[in-house]
């Protein structure tokens, strides 16, 4: 999960199935095996949405 909507979608679909929503654990990873002078900006964007920007507990899904 790249993207922070897909987080709240995720725990609107929990809270519809489930009633409540009492912990959420967000596992996300990926790595880059390639040289890093062959890095691009575009891989670096979503390396970072990816392992930094979609793990934090997102306020609409009140943990």
């Amino acid at each position: 999960m790249a993207s922070l909507s897909d987080l709240d979608d995720l725990a609107d679909r929990v809270k519809g199935e489930f009633g409540t929503l009492e912990a959420l654990f967000v596992n996300a990873g990926m790595a880059n095996t390639m040289p890093l002078e062959s890095t691009t900006e575009e891989f670096y964007d979503e390396l970072f949405a990816v392992n930094v920007k979609a793990s934090p507990c997102r306020s609409s899904l009140r943990c």
